[in-house]
């Protein structure tokens, strides 16, 4: 799901945009900003919505070490929390 804000315009009110859509991690961009491939799965899932321990469980690695992941991703990207990592990759893959 995509939720998107529309600022509004006169005579226009703002408004939100709720779109689904499947989309391909275009792993090229993140390597751009030294995210690694495993990281960029693991960006990929959190981007589906996947809990830690769903994506452990999908890399065949502990929950412990998809956090140890997701650690390094934030200091990577210079974010704080999945939300604003996810909102931050999905405007790096859209340009």
């Amino acid at each position: 799901m995509l939720l998107r804000y529309l600022p509004g315009r006169a005579p226009y009110p703002a408004a939100l945009l709720l779109r689904e859509e499947r989309r391909k991690l275009r792993h090229k961009s993140l390597d751009a900003l030294g995210v690694t491939a495993r990281e960029a799965q693991i960006v990929d899932y959190v981007i589906r919505g996947e809990t830690n321990a769903a994506i452990g469980q999908a890399l065949h690695v502990s929950p412990t070490t998809v956090k140890k992941h997701l650690d390094n991703i934030y200091v990577k990207l210079g974010v704080r929390g999945r939300g604003r990592r996810t909102a931050f990759v999905l405007d790096i893959l859209e340009r």
